[in-house]
């Protein structure tokens, strides 16, 4: 068994929406479906103040989270693939994509 963790945070731009479930979401379902995962389920929790969301997709290949920090224009994420190799500069390029934004820092593990 082999797998692959990547863990950081982009700095999304002006105008995207850290707040919204929705927004937050979709663009969440993009990045996996960009990358190959397959979604088997998601929760999420909604923050008041601040007004942040931590979104979990639960991935047949393992796991894909993300914390927005909209206050901060920040999104924090943590992609885990128990199956197959995650391609990490691939990766960054699809979350910073779909997020809007660039990666500013990013730490990967492979086990």
């Amino acid at each position: 068994m082999e797998g692959s963790h990547l863990i950081g945070y982009i700095q999304v731009g002006k105008g995207v929406d850290l707040s919204s479930v929705g927004a937050v979401r979709r663009r969440g379902k993009s990045v996996c479906g960009e990358a190959g995962f397959r979604v088997v389920s998601e929760h999420h929790y909604k923050f008041s103040k601040p007004d942040g969301i931590t979104f979990c997709f639960i991935l047949a290949e393992s796991h894909m989270v993300v914390h927005t920090w909209p206050e901060e224009r920040k999104l924090f994420f943590d992609v885990f693939s128990c199956h197959r190799r995650i391609n990490s500069k691939k990766m960054l390029l699809i979350l910073s994509r779909n997020f809007g934004g660039s990666v500013k820092k990013a730490a990967g593990m492979r086990y």
